[in-house]
């Protein structure tokens, strides 16, 4: 507490940590009210590790409330965390009321790992903190710097949670830079915001893709016991790209699901639906629409998986209010209801004996009565080893 340091190195070193092709796989304290100002020049970090210095799982960097740091690295680094080409696995925890500024140059990141580095790690920014965090050319605030020089792999695949009342500032500079993140939309996955007794966590887009729709934001938002999944027009490609990527480590079910692409038929795939299996589907779209939304294949999709759904077509402006335990609604038009009220007839799907596929039942490739096999649900038949047709069960 109270002390005052001042921490200078030059390339490929850290003004406080490790230095080049060192590992830091300790731990690193700052404590309360201690103001400490780190610089490294290029490919380091001003706090962590220097160049192809991995910051292990076992390392971390804890700044306690109320110290006053400013950690600052040149090209390719980062401010606070590792530098260029290493991987920052370890914790970065700004604890609440502290104050600091990380900066790095080109290629770097403010906070999490500089150029073709990859942070798999974790950053934690607590409550009332006031953090800045900046980053140049190809570089990202806090996250991950470029990692496209050279055709190298790496990026943002850790996570960021930032707490209630932070004050965070997150700037990029040209090229390819994200604020928070990495230097393309994939690399938001994972970051995390807690919003008083909510938690928002952003799951997807988890590749880089060509399509537009399919580099929509997707966000997970849960309050008590209740869960809402926003995925705006994300395509079956990328929602099933989505769940191979979490696979086990994301609970999918949803209480709200916000109907992908106004219920567009490139959306809501069977796969998809059947992780989510909502309770309630909000479909946004215009009355009367030249797009023909919504389209009727995602409907029936819906009403198999017994989803209750509500457009704002019919019922005009939608308000869904959780307690942490249920959700209700409230709808402008009150002369109109919900459709699928009432809980539909379960959709039988047909499995082919042969070749262990099962379809829905109006694909237009079933098996002869002789070799079918008809399941309940689209899990039932999953559990039995079968796997959904490419055709109509995308």
């Amino acid at each position: 507490g109270e002390a005052n340091i001042d921490a200078i190195a030059q390339d490929d070193g850290a003004g406080i940590g490790s230095g080049s092709k060192g590992e830091m796989s300790g731990s690193i304290t700052i404590g309360s009210n201690a103001d400490v100002t780190a610089i490294s020049s290029e490919d380091g970090a001003g706090i962590g590790s220097g160049y192809k210095g991995e910051m292990s799982e076992t390392g971390s960097i804890t700044i306690r409330g109320d110290a006053n740091v400013t950690a600052i690295s040149g090209d390719d680094g980062a401010g606070i965390g590792s530098g260029s080409d290493a991987n920052m696995a370890g914790t970065i925890d700004i604890l609440d009321n502290a104050i600091v500024n990380a900066g790095s140059d080109d290629h770097g990141a403010g906070i999490g790992s500089g150029l073709r580095g990859e942070m798999s790690g974790s950053i934690t920014i607590g409550g009332n903190a006031q953090v800045t965090a900046s980053g140049d050319h190809e570089s990202a605030g806090i996250g991950a710097g470029a990692r496209s020089i050279n055709g190298s792999s790496g990026g943002m695949t850790g996570t960021i949670m930032i707490r209630d009342n932070a004050q965070v500032t997150a700037n990029a500079g040209r090229e390819s830079s994200a604020a928070i993140g990495g230097e393309d939309d994939s690399d938001m996955k994972g970051i995390i915001a807690i919003l008083g007794n909510a938690q928002v966590t952003v799951v997807g887009p988890v590749k880089s893709y060509a399509e537009p729709n399919n580099t929509s934001i997707v966000m997970r938002v849960a309050f008590g016991s209740t869960v809402f999944l926003f995925t705006g027009d994300m395509e079956t490609e990328a929602e099933n790209d989505m769940l191979d990527y979490w696979g086990d480590k994301m609970d999918w079910k949803a209480d709200v699901l916000k109907v992908g692409h106004h219920c567009s038929n490139t959306s809501t795939g069977y796969r998809f639906l059947n992780e989510v299996m909502p309770d309630y589907g909000v479909i946004s779209l215009g009355k009367d629409n030249s797009y023909g939304h919504p389209h009727a294949e995602p409907l029936s999709r819906l009403r198999q998986a017994g989803t209750v759904i509500l457009r704002t077509d019919e019922l005009g402006t939608i308000q869904a209010v959780s307690d942490g335990k249920a959700v209700t609604f409230t709808w402008e038009n009150q002369s109109e209801n919900p459709e699928n009220a009432e809980t539909a007839a379960p959709t039988v799907f047909i499995g082919n004996k042969n070749s262990k596929k099962f379809h829905s039942p109006d694909c237009a490739n079933l098996p002869a009565e002789k070799n079918s096999v008809e399941f309940s649900s689209y899990q039932a038949a999953i559990d039995a080893g079968y796997t959904p047709c490419s055709s109509c069960l995308k």
